[in-house]
């Protein structure tokens, strides 16, 4: 009884006859079955991630191009502000006033004054 076994089903009252290379192979297609099923589920999971990482990627690039146009929006904003005339200011006409003589006056009399006062060299080289 090297190779084989027998199997006795009570219920049927049956004696059955198995070679035990053929359960063995009926083992191993199983477990190559249980294999290929674990395969398969572990594909369609990756597949799944796949995706799943490509929309991400996409909604990254959609809020990037977002950020990036109303980074630019805002810049063009203040560059419109800063070389235009600000309304908003009480009494600003939009023209300007002429200060360099204004300017000159009071830096001739100071000047002026400066000179006057005498200095005395205190170098003791």
């Amino acid at each position: 009884m090297n190779g084989m076994y027998y199997h006795l089903d009570i219920k049927m009252h049956q004696i059955t006859y198995h070679d035990k290379a053929t359960q063995i192979e009926t083992e191993e297609e199983d477990t190559i079955e249980k294999i290929l099923k674990v395969i398969t589920t572990l594909c369609t999971k990756v597949d799944s991630m796949d995706n799943e990482i490509q929309k991400l990627n996409t909604n990254e690039d959609n809020m990037k191009s977002k950020a990036s146009q109303q980074h630019d929006y805002k810049n063009a904003k203040l560059r419109q502000s800063k070389g235009g005339k600000n309304p908003e200011l009480k009494g600003d006409d939009g023209k300007l006033l002429q200060t360099h003589n204004v300017c000159l006056n009071t830096a001739a009399s100071t000047s002026k004054q400066v000179s006057d006062k005498q200095h005395k060299n205190a170098n003791l080289n």
